[in-house]
């Protein structure tokens, strides 16, 4: 499985989820706001995604663009994530019913954290390891960055023991990435890829 944009080459499935979510960040020059990942004055008639993702061989997977949110769906979960670009109006309930398996997030990500280890990876190849404030089994993460932001504590390692503690800790965090289930309190809020359930060849 792979993503392809129009304009970039093909890139492996297993950072689709952190690149859909994380790719605002790359186009931030296109807002003309060099300074602020948030739209500040909302125009109804503006595409906010100019620059589109394809999918090119997912088979669990789709996107499909409006002019200032993406909707991306897990189809091995029947999950929905709405991602709505940060300054600009979530669509209402009208246009997209509020169930328990659609998750609404405002993009770009900024605060997130990681029970997978594979996951800090893509978001690292996106050079945006500064939106990482947790991880889990942070002993088996091999980035450096990440293990030097453990050092000096601008990183957490998530609580493995202490249950009340794990939950307090990620009340601090806007997004969970994971790839094998949800915390308690995080059912709105974390991005599961599946990417190792993907049947096609790339994987």
């Amino acid at each position: 499985m792979a993503v392809q944009n129009k304009s970039a080459s093909r890139l492996s499935t297993k950072a689709v989820a952190a690149i859909l979510l994380l790719t605002p960040f790359l186009v931030l020059p296109t807002y003309g706001q060099q300074d602020s990942t948030c739209v500040t004055t909302y125009d109804p008639t503006k595409d906010y995604f100019p620059d589109k993702s394809e999918v090119d061989g997912g088979a669990l997977f789709s996107i499909t663009y409006n002019l200032n949110y993406k909707i991306l769906k897990n189809t091995s979960l029947n999950t929905t994530y709405v991602l709505t670009q940060c300054g600009t109006p979530i669509p209402n309930a009208t246009i997209i019913p509020q169930t328990n398996t659609t998750i609404f997030i405002q993009i770009p990500v900024t605060n997130l954290a990681s029970l997978a280890t594979t996951a800090v990876s893509y978001i690292e190849m996106l050079g945006k390891q500064a939106a990482i404030k947790a991880v889990d089994t942070e002993g088996l993460v091999s980035s450096p960055c990440v293990q030097a932001g453990l050092e000096k504590g601008t990183i957490i390692g998530l609580e493995d023991s202490n249950s009340t503690l794990r939950v307090e800790q990620m009340k601090k965090v806007d997004i969970v990435f994971s790839s094998y289930g949800v915390d308690p309190g995080t059912e709105n809020k974390t991005v599961i890829t599946s990417e190792v359930e993907d049947p096609s060849p790339l994987n």
